[in-house]
């Protein structure tokens, strides 16, 4: 095979892979490569690529799991260094909004997690992983250069299973620290939290997301039909659910703002069981730990939005009944122990004012739900259609023109079990109206 030069040191690059062909990589990932190895003390690297990510994964990017080893004894030869390159398929139409979510993880990773991690003093095991460089704002491809998390016994949690009571609370664990220090942040350095923000909320980028987010939640409008047989046509609850529902239709961004300003932050902003890895482990499959991933979709918020879309889909009936109170709890107290680690006062988020941010933001998790029952738990085929669904909506944006959804709502029994026993629970939360 022919061997590429490296653009960073002028030295000759082996590319291996495990099986067959290495995957066709793009100049940018080579260039970066390249920059990371010099700096990371390779003198002759060998890189060897795979595929990152399996179908259901992703639907916005493609992954690479990249090992950089030196042929050069006098390099890192007994020291290998495995990175995940986050990038675009070379096909995807510049300017969609592909592009724009990178702009937004790029600079959470160059910006705003270092200022997080800095307010709060936060230590490691850090909410997210470590960025070894961001290439996102300019006429090449952008792409993430992050550390592997696999080595450390870190992966996906299977996606057709729900988060059991020990995942959900590791997984808040760490989205309690990451939203404690953003509200320090927005407290404590109140100039840098506003420069953040501002970026957040770019009018252009905000509202190609919309339409993307809004698109996609016009899949799920029918769901209120699928248990009308439990809360039939003229009642209290269906009439709320089908308001809900309207509301994400029309305009996502309009559906999860709230009054005030208690409890608002940086948010992930796409937060749920398939943005998030868990470390096992290697010797007796406990999980022992969690990171936040993906941060693409991040905005400037209501921190109880995140809570709501992580839980509500991936919780069900019994798992409610036993560990919901004791959940929010564990949350609330790691939230409250990051601000007072900060320096900054309790009452700036108290229990109560959570619980009422939680109620007003829980109707993203339950439009988020039905979809999740039929994509995230469902089937390959499932999982495709929702891949046609992004990229059909990508191009259509790129060619300025309406994209149809063709995700339709299927009236399994999982389907009416898990999403009708969720509308049954906020109503005995009283955060539905009962009949």
């Amino acid at each position: 095979m022919k061997q590429p030069t490296c653009p960073a040191g002028g030295s000759e690059t082996r590319i291996m892979a495990d099986k067959g062909a290495p995957p066709s990589v793009t100049k940018e990932v080579y260039e970066a490569l390249g920059t990371i190895s010099s700096e990371e003390g390779f003198s002759k690297p060998i890189y060897q690529v795979e595929l990152g990510s399996e179908a259901g994964d992703g639907y916005t990017s493609v992954l690479y799991r990249i090992t950089i080893q030196d042929e050069d004894a006098s390099g890192r030869a007994d020291a290998p260094l495995t990175v995940m390159c986050k990038t675009l398929p070379e096909r995807a139409a510049a300017g969609s909004f592909k592009d724009l979510i990178f702009l937004a993880e790029g600079l959470m990773y160059e910006t705003a997690l270092p200022a997080l991690e800095e307010v709060a003093s936060l230590g490691p095991p850090l909410p997210w992983p470590r960025c070894l460089r961001a290439l996102v704002d300019g006429p090449s491809l952008p792409l993430l250069m992050l550390e592997d998390l696999r080595p450390e016994g870190f992966r996906m949690a299977d996606r057709r299973e729900l988060l059991d009571p020990e995942h959900c609370r590791l997984a808040l664990t760490q989205l309690a620290r990451f939203h404690g220090s953003s509200m320090a942040l927005k407290h404590l350095k109140p100039h840098v939290f506003k420069a953040i923000s501002d970026k957040l909320r770019d009018p252009s980028e905000k509202s190609q997301m919309n339409a993307l987010f809004t698109q996609v939640f016009a899949a799920a409008k029918s769901a209120p039909d699928i248990i009308q047989d439990k809360f039939p046509e003229g009642s209290k609850t269906r009439a709320k659910l089908q308001e809900i529902f309207a509301k994400f239709t029309e305009d996502f961004y309009r559906a999860v703002e709230m009054d005030g300003e208690v409890g608002t932050g940086i948010v992930h902003g796409d937060c749920h069981s398939n943005n998030v890895m868990f470390q096992y482990d290697k010797q007796s499959g406990a999980v022992t730990g969690c990171r936040l991933i993906d941060f693409q979709c991040t905005r400037v918020g209501h921190t109880a939005c995140d809570v709501a879309s992580l839980l509500l889909p991936a919780t069900d009936k019994a798992a409610r009944a036993a560990h919901w109170q004791g959940l929010l709890r564990h949350y609330h107290v790691e939230l409250q122990a990051t601000l007072r680690a900060a320096g900054c006062p309790e009452h700036i988020y108290s229990w109560d004012q959570f619980m009422d941010c939680l109620r007003s933001a829980s109707g993203l998790g339950l439009v988020m739900t039905p979809l999740f029952v039929q994509v995230m738990y469902g089937d390959p085929a499932a999982i495709k259609e929702v891949k046609d669904s992004v990229d059909a909506i990508n191009n259509a944006a790129a060619n300025e023109a309406p994209a149809p959804i063709p995700l339709q709502m299927k009236a399994t029994p999982l389907m009416k079990e898990r999403f009708g026993d969720l509308v049954q629970d906020m109503v005995d939360w009283g955060w539905l109206p009962r009949d």
